[in-house]
Protein backbone atom coordinates (compact mmCIF):
# COMPACT_ATOMS: atom_id res chain seq x y z
CA UNK A 1 0.00 0.00 0.00
CA UNK A 2 2.45 2.95 -1.46
CA UNK A 3 0.49 5.94 0.06
CA UNK A 4 0.55 4.81 3.35
CA UNK A 5 4.00 4.12 3.38
CA UNK A 6 4.33 7.57 1.47
CA UNK A 7 2.50 9.39 4.20
CA UNK A 8 4.77 7.31 7.18
CA UNK A 9 2.00 5.66 8.40
CA UNK A 10 3.39 3.68 11.26
CA UNK A 11 3.27 -0.65 10.10
CA UNK A 12 0.88 -1.38 12.80
CA UNK A 13 -1.84 0.89 11.48
CA UNK A 14 -0.79 -0.13 7.72
CA UNK A 15 -1.60 -4.10 8.35
CA UNK A 16 -4.69 -3.21 10.59
CA UNK A 17 -5.83 -1.38 7.10
CA UNK A 18 -4.78 -4.41 5.06
CA UNK A 19 -6.72 -6.84 7.63
CA UNK A 20 -9.79 -3.98 6.96
CA UNK A 21 -10.13 -4.19 3.84
CA UNK A 22 -9.42 -7.87 2.86
CA UNK A 23 -11.78 -8.86 4.91
CA UNK A 24 -14.23 -6.56 4.03
CA UNK A 25 -14.94 -8.94 0.92
CA UNK A 26 -19.37 -9.70 1.53
CA UNK A 27 -18.29 -13.46 1.19
CA UNK A 28 -16.45 -13.02 4.32
CA UNK A 29 -19.39 -11.01 6.35
CA UNK A 30 -20.36 -13.90 8.17
CA UNK A 31 -16.96 -15.11 9.02
CA UNK A 32 -16.86 -11.34 10.13
CA UNK A 33 -19.60 -10.96 12.44
CA UNK A 34 -19.28 -14.46 14.04
CA UNK A 35 -15.95 -13.07 15.22
CA UNK A 36 -17.88 -10.26 17.38
CA UNK A 37 -21.01 -12.28 17.98
CA UNK A 38 -21.86 -11.53 21.92
CA UNK A 39 -18.98 -9.43 22.25
CA UNK A 40 -19.82 -5.51 23.32
CA UNK A 41 -18.51 -3.15 20.30
CA UNK A 42 -15.02 -2.22 20.96
CA UNK A 43 -12.51 -0.07 18.47
CA UNK A 44 -10.79 -3.24 16.93
CA UNK A 45 -9.85 -5.05 13.72
CA UNK A 46 -12.79 -7.44 14.00
CA UNK A 47 -15.49 -4.42 14.92
CA UNK A 48 -14.05 -1.94 12.02
CA UNK A 49 -14.33 -4.69 9.54
CA UNK A 50 -18.42 -5.27 10.50
CA UNK A 51 -18.57 -1.64 10.46
CA UNK A 52 -17.62 -1.64 6.85
CA UNK A 53 -19.51 -4.68 6.21
CA UNK A 54 -22.71 -3.13 7.22
CA UNK A 55 -21.95 0.39 5.29
CA UNK A 56 -21.39 -1.55 2.09
CA UNK A 57 -24.11 -3.29 2.23
CA UNK A 58 -26.94 -0.74 3.96
CA UNK A 59 -27.67 1.02 0.80
CA UNK A 60 -28.34 -2.14 -1.09
CA UNK A 61 -30.83 -3.69 1.80
CA UNK A 62 -33.07 -0.01 1.32
CA UNK A 63 -35.97 0.09 -0.83
CA UNK A 64 -35.07 2.98 -2.46
CA UNK A 65 -31.27 2.14 -3.46
CA UNK A 66 -31.26 -1.80 -3.32
CA UNK A 67 -32.54 -2.67 -7.14
CA UNK A 68 -30.52 -0.07 -8.45
CA UNK A 69 -27.28 -1.61 -6.36
CA UNK A 70 -28.02 -4.65 -7.56
CA UNK A 71 -28.18 -4.30 -11.35
CA UNK A 72 -24.86 -2.39 -10.68
CA UNK A 73 -23.67 -5.27 -8.94
CA UNK A 74 -24.95 -7.85 -11.70
CA UNK A 75 -22.89 -5.53 -14.24
CA UNK A 76 -20.03 -5.95 -12.06
CA UNK A 77 -19.69 -9.82 -11.25
CA UNK A 78 -20.71 -10.25 -15.47
CA UNK A 79 -17.36 -7.97 -16.30
CA UNK A 80 -15.34 -10.46 -13.76
CA UNK A 81 -17.37 -13.49 -14.78
CA UNK A 82 -18.84 -14.31 -11.36
CA UNK A 83 -21.43 -16.84 -11.97
CA UNK A 84 -24.39 -15.11 -9.47
CA UNK A 85 -24.44 -11.96 -11.59
CA UNK A 86 -27.37 -13.61 -13.50
CA UNK A 87 -29.34 -13.65 -10.21
CA UNK A 88 -28.34 -11.14 -8.40
CA UNK A 89 -30.36 -8.68 -9.77
CA UNK A 90 -33.52 -10.74 -10.10
CA UNK A 91 -36.33 -10.86 -7.44
CA UNK A 92 -35.25 -14.27 -5.93
CA UNK A 93 -32.00 -13.04 -5.97
CA UNK A 94 -33.00 -10.00 -4.31
CA UNK A 95 -34.78 -12.17 -1.57
CA UNK A 96 -31.70 -14.09 -1.17
CA UNK A 97 -29.41 -11.59 -0.47
CA UNK A 98 -31.89 -10.15 1.96
CA UNK A 99 -32.33 -12.95 3.85
CA UNK A 100 -28.97 -13.45 4.13
CA UNK A 101 -27.74 -9.70 5.38
CA UNK A 102 -26.56 -9.41 9.04
CA UNK A 103 -26.10 -6.69 11.34
CA UNK A 104 -24.06 -6.63 14.58
CA UNK A 105 -23.24 -3.23 15.67
CA UNK A 106 -26.16 -1.50 17.39
CA UNK A 107 -25.97 1.17 14.69
CA UNK A 108 -26.41 -1.21 11.92
CA UNK A 109 -29.30 -2.69 14.20
CA UNK A 110 -31.01 0.44 14.78
CA UNK A 111 -30.70 1.55 11.30
CA UNK A 112 -31.81 -1.86 9.40
CA UNK A 113 -35.45 -1.27 11.80
CA UNK A 114 -36.22 1.94 10.79
CA UNK A 115 -35.17 1.72 7.02
CA UNK A 116 -37.90 -0.48 5.07
CA UNK A 117 -35.88 -3.36 3.39
CA UNK A 118 -37.89 -4.68 -0.04
CA UNK A 119 -39.23 -8.15 0.24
Amino acid sequence: MPLMTSVNLNEVWIQRIRTIILRSDFTLARENHARVAGLPFEWNTNWATVLLNEADIMASASTEYGAPLSVALSKEWEAIGFAPYATVATAPGRRAFLSNIQFSSYSGRTLSAVIPASH
